[in-house]
């Protein structure tokens, strides 16, 4: 079942900023047999079963990172799930699943209630310039009824205020990063910060 039109016309935008953006990134579609495979893992370990909206995600691009946030891809998803049981137990609820993660901030999804929302870890996070409206507000979960609705808000503010820092770097500067990120240590690194220069 293909991703809804408003949800590919976002993934898209993110699609056209990613040569020129150091912290964007789509990767191709994960195989119809993995996401399957994973859905399966997922019943049989968590007892949640993927939502449809995220296995048509990752029918179009297996990770994906958007500036400061990013999902998990489809054969990192189950390990995160597995170690966060294992080591943090309360911290997701039976019949959770994190999906994601920003700084201080993870995207999970609700199995019984099939719903997604964002759970904070504390005050420390986004750094919302003067005047801005946090979304959602620190200490609070907001649930949202598709992955659309929850990354939508997440991806607006990323364009409306962090979007522009990064493309002051060389298009060199930005491939090197682009490498030095697709390797696994560096994949899942929170800050959206540049580096510092050469």
């Amino acid at each position: 079942m293909p991703i809804t039109p408003e949800f590919q016309a976002l993934l898209e935008k993110l699609k056209s900023c990613q040569k020129e953006h150091p912290y964007i990134e789509l990767d191709p579609p994960a195989a119809p047999e993995a996401i399957e495979q994973l859905d399966k893992a997922c019943q049989e370990t968590f007892g949640v079963a993927l939502p449809q909206d995220y296995k048509d995600f990752l029918a179009y691009a297996k990770f994906i990172s958007f500036g400061y946030g990013w999902l998990y891809s489809a054969e990192i998803l189950l390990e995160t799930n597995s170690e966060l049981k294992a080591r943090f137990p309360d911290l997701l609820p039976p019949y959770h699943l994190q999906l994601g993660r920003c700084k201080g901030r993870r995207y999970n999804y609700d199995g019984v209630s099939q719903r997604y929302y964002i759970y904070y870890l504390g005050p420390m996070g986004v750094i919302y310039p003067k005047g801005v409206k946090k979304i959602p507000p620190e200490g609070i979960k907001v649930f949202y009824v598709d992955l659309y609705s929850l990354l939508k808000e997440e991806v607006e503010y990323f364009f409306r205020h962090l979007y522009t820092a990064p493309r002051l770097l060389e298009p060199r500067e930005i491939e090197l990063i682009q490498k030095i990120r697709s390797t696994f240590e560096y994949t899942y690194e929170t800050s959206f910060l540049p580096p510092a220069s050469f």
